[in-house]
């Protein structure tokens, strides 16, 4: 691997001697787009690579014929930062402090939604629920498959993630991405929503 060269870390070049090394990796590539894209019918994940990779192919040649869209809702431990008082600032003349009043407006936030090397940036999200004591935050983008949503505790506490993919609105990369980020958070068991201030909210899988 040729190295010394001002690329992105993510970027990488092959000289001769690393061609096996680049088989190698486009094979664990393959193996893990094929491995997210198994939550669709017709993916076969478990034959052999080769097989694997054309039952693949064939699953998402109509792409998103017959496919199904996906909810899910994962159980967390939510701690709130200070960040979430963006969602309190209604307009440029107020200033967000921990005394601002949460409660539903049509403000919107974009947050990035990470977990790992994970990430969804730019989730438009606002605050469509107030009282009782809980608060359910929620993305806005009708035309867009991604869909978050954080049913929490005000002052934190027991929560609810909601995952959700409208996979009639969208591509493979969305799916590949929305899976990677599913995938992520079930393995590392966290997941951060951070706005343009910090953090505005770190969650913990529970169980």
């Amino acid at each position: 691997m040729l190295t010394g060269l001002p690329l992105p870390a993510n970027i990488k070049l092959y000289d001769a001697q690393g061609l096996s090394r680049l088989i190698d990796d486009l094979d664990d590539l393959a193996a893990h787009m094929t491995r997210l894209l198994s939550n669709y019918r017709g993916v076969s994940p478990d034959s052999a690579l080769r097989e694997a990779v054309k039952s693949t192919a064939a699953a998402i040649a109509d792409w998103p014929r017959d496919k199904r869209n996906t909810r899910l809702s994962i159980e967390t431990s939510a701690q709130l930062e200070e960040g979430l008082y963006l969602f309190a600032v209604e307009d440029e003349a107020d200033e967000a402090t921990e005394e601002s009043m949460l409660k539903p407006s049509r403000n919107v936030v974009p947050l990035d939604v990470s977990s790992g090397v994970a990430s969804f940036e730019g989730a438009l999200m606002r605050l469509i629920e107030a009282g009782d004591g809980r608060l359910l935050f929620s993305t806005e983008h009708r035309n867009y498959p991604f869909i978050f949503r954080l049913s929490t505790v005000d002052g934190g506490g027991t929560s609810t993630l909601d995952l959700w993919f409208d996979v009639d609105k969208s591509n493979v990369p969305q799916a590949l991405g929305f899976w990677a980020l599913v995938e992520a958070i079930k393995s590392s068991g966290s997941v951060s929503l951070t706005g343009p201030s910090g953090d505005v909210a770190v969650l913990s899988l529970v169980g």
